[in-house]
């Protein structure tokens, strides 16, 4: 079996057969067709805790770790024991920081930027 690489590599068993008039023809043929592989994207880690700095909000921090500020109510949410409100918060505060996976965090997803935003709605009207 040979490889045959033009785009990509596949797999060829090359086949020569003589025919009567003792011409010689080659062929070529495919044996497996290969599929192209899925590139994953790495998967992202998040810290567990982060502390709050000067000039930081729940805003900057949600846009910088989850790639939307709107998903800065999930912050919020995961430390509202230790937050009056989410709109003055002393420099220094330790945030705990939710996994992505117990909330609708996806910023490719605009329902979900949507459900953060009525959430932060809600959260801000009960201050």
């Amino acid at each position: 079996m040979e490889w045959q690489a033009e785009k990509a590599l596949i797999p060829v068993k090359e086949e020569t057969t003589e025919t009567s008039d003792n011409n010689r023809s080659t062929e070529l043929t495919v044996e497996t067709e290969l599929k192209p592989e899925t590139v994953s994207q790495p998967e992202k880690h998040y810290p567990e805790s982060v502390i709050l700095s000067k000039g930081q909000t729940l805003r900057t921090i949600a846009l910088d770790l989850f790639g939307s500020k709107e998903f800065w109510v999930y912050i919020y949410q995961e430390n509202k024991h230790n937050i009056k409100n989410p709109n003055v918060i002393p420099v220094g505060t330790e945030l705990l920081i939710p996994d992505i996976s117990s909330y609708d965090i996806n910023p490719d997803n605009p329902q979900s930027i949507t459900k953060a935003k009525e959430i932060g709605v809600r959260i801000i009207n009960t201050l």
